[in-house]
């Protein structure tokens, strides 16, 4: 288990000394600790990948789609991710896969898809990347890593006893302001928010689990409203946190086209 009177403790002192820039970079590294991302007797964030899974709802087209099966694998050094799910149920069930590293964004079929003849359909997608660049960052651990590169940027309020944390996100996204919201007993993230193209974006996070024993969190609940109505509910059941192997080579007729947009 992680220390949980070193969280308590730092917690108390942020919470005495708001609106100074060292009480917000003990807030951000309070946050990374408390998800496990910090190790060693320096607390470092060695944590460069991450998975979970779970099922539950998706907004497609103005309806709430059942969401079997939801996966969602990062790489935070590349960076890159892929959401590979299921939308809908029996005979109407269909595969998805949505993926973007480094510079570019594309759809899948499957997972590797594109990267030889057999091996499924890749589709350029550089309008996604925006969005999925976001995606990222708007998960716990990706929120707690924006955070703590933020340093001395960062500025701390509360609310309800709360620590809140604004910042800008990392490049690309430099221009784009993020508002974490943090436990005040734990310091995990409870909720962020970001500005995008299409709207208020808000995720909230609850009951975090270890799912599988490496020191690092999850929460089982995650909910991602748009302008106050929800686009995704997922129950998560599990959780690799302490960098399971994933790559994402980039199908090379992604690579031949456009780079992904920032700003539209």
């Amino acid at each position: 288990m992680r220390n949980r009177l070193v969280i308590a403790l730092a917690l108390a002192a942020i919470l005495v000394g708001v609106g100074h820039a060292q009480e917000a970079e003990e807030a951000a590294h309070a946050s990374g600790y408390s998800l496990g991302l910090l190790r060693g007797l320096l607390e470092t964030d060695y944590i460069i990948a991450s998975q979970y899974d779970g099922a539950g709802t998706m907004l497609v087209d103005g309806q709430m789609v059942e969401v079997p099966r939801y996966r969602a694998s990062i790489r935070w050094d590349i960076p890159g991710m892929r959401v590979d799910y299921d939308l809908g149920v029996g005979a109407q069930q269909q595969r998805k896969g949505e993926v973007f590293a480094g510079e570019y964004a594309w759809d899948e079929d499957k997972p590797g898809a594109g990267l030889t003849p057999t091996s499924g359909t890749a589709t350029s997608a550089p309008d996604t990347y925006e969005e999925r660049l976001l995606q990222m960052w708007v998960t716990p651990q990706g929120a707690a890593k924006a955070a703590k590169a933020a340093a001395d940027k960062i500025t701390l309020t509360t609310v309800n006893d709360r620590p809140v944390l604004t910042f800008s996100l990392p490049a690309p996204l430099q221009d784009t302001v993020m508002t974490l919201t943090l436990n005040g007993q734990t310091a995990r993230p409870e909720m962020v928010q970001v500005q995008t193209p299409g709207g208020l974006l808000e995720a909230t996070f609850s009951e975090y689990a270890d799912f599988d024993l490496s020191d690092t969190v999850y929460p089982t609940r995650v909910t991602h409203t748009l302008d106050g109505e929800t686009v995704l509910y997922l129950t998560l059941n599990a959780g690799r946190g302490y960098n399971p192997y994933m790559i994402f080579p980039i199908p090379e007729s992604v690579s031949a086209g456009p780079p992904g947009r920032i700003g539209r």
